[in-house]
């Protein structure tokens, strides 16, 4: 099929999916209120889940969220209420990244998302939304994946804005690691499913993906990093903020208090609320 002369585009399935972005900035009324739904861009790329905050006129904030391994940290069957919390309390339309699939290892994820979400920046600077209208996030084991998919990204000439990373997973491996006793009974051996859940996704010809050596890439974006006060990764969070805040202009590092791992999906008012704090001060007020 040959797409009709004037549509300036190279194929059908870059048709499809510039009909998809556009449709996810300009919703149909039937979907307004309908925050979560399937947009496949094609056979070969990832589906995404699109979410909306209660007013969607005049949007000023796109994220692209790639979540961590819901059965690690603990908000597995969640994260449509996940979501759909972030788009509310950021006001921004949430496009969630599903890269799901056990035989799917890294780095071959990783670059399966960066070609989709490279395909996300293009269409969203095409329909207006500049690359300083979009923010990156991601948590716990997302976080490795992510900050590769960003480095690979600048790679390709994509200028990445904002970059936010919860709860991060840093290291390849956590086996023998002495952990706080108090932390460990709340936080119920993730020690050990973080490692099973590296195992799976690592490729062994990998040698290196560690987050904290990933930020000193060249270029790359201001970081938000948040960890929680009773998380037994804060040590290497707490470390990874104090390296963005170091070497990256426009950084942020916060800790939010009596948050556990997984905090996204946290029933505490007062941890939400804080989070959202962060967030919003980091999207909105760091220009």
């Amino acid at each position: 099929m040959k797409i009709i002369v004037g549509d300036n585009f190279g194929d059908v399935e870059k048709y499809k999916l510039y009909r998809n972005v556009y449709e996810i900035l300009h919703p149909t009324i039937s979907k307004k209120n309908i925050s979560n739904y399937k947009v496949v861009f094609d056979e070969k790329l990832l589906p995404v889940l699109v979410f909306y905050p209660e007013k969607i006129s005049n949007v000023e904030s796109i994220i692209i969220y790639v979540p961590g391994d819901g059965k690690v940290n603990g908000c597995f069957g969640k994260y449509s209420s996940i979501c759909k919390r972030i788009a509310k309390e950021t006001k921004s339309i949430v496009i969630t990244v599903d890269y799901f699939n056990g035989t799917v290892k890294y780095p071959t994820v990783v670059n399966k998302i960066s070609k989709l979400i490279k395909y996300l920046y293009d269409e969203l600077n095409n329909n207006g939304y500049g690359n300083e209208k979009i923010t990156i996030l991601s948590d716990s084991l997302g976080s490795k994946i992510t900050s590769s998919v960003v480095t690979k990204l600048i790679s390709k000439g994509i200028s990445v804005n904002k970059l936010i990373l919860l709860y991060p997973v840093v290291k390849d491996s956590y086996d023998n690691c002495s952990w706080n006793e108090s932390l460990m009974s709340i936080n119920f051996n993730l020690d050990k499913r973080v490692d099973s859940y590296l195992k799976k996704y690592l490729s062994k010809v990998e040698v290196n993906c560690n987050l904290d050596e990933m930020v000193y890439y060249k270029d790359f974006p201001k970081t938000l990093v948040v960890t929680g006060d009773m998380d037994i990764f804060k040590e290497d969070g707490e470390n990874l903020g104090e390296i963005v805040l170091k070497n990256i202009p426009g950084s942020l590092y916060e800790n939010i208090k009596f948050a556990s791992h997984g905090f996204l999906g946290s029933n505490d008012e007062e941890v939400n609320r804080n989070v959202y704090l962060c967030i919003n001060k980091f999207i909105y007020d760091n220009k």
